[in-house]
């Protein structure tokens, strides 16, 4: 998995207009962030990437 260094991250440069942080935290530090659908999403795409395994989630809506 790849890691951003210090430095990197240090240089993002975000648009005043959009956004007012950056925030890296690990995947279970999304959960209290994300809809439960959307942190389901998030674990199904991380399992698939560590096991290298393509995986299926079936509700890709943004409507619930």
């Amino acid at each position: 998995m790849a890691r951003l260094a210090a430095a990197q991250l240090e240089g993002i440069v975000l648009d005043p207009a959009e956004h007012d942080e950056v925030r890296t935290p690990p995947v279970a530090g999304w959960e209290p962030l994300m809809r439960g659908r959307d942190y389901a999403r998030l674990r199904a795409v991380m399992a698939a990437r560590e096991s290298g395994v393509p995986g299926y989630f079936d509700a890709w809506d943004r409507e619930a």
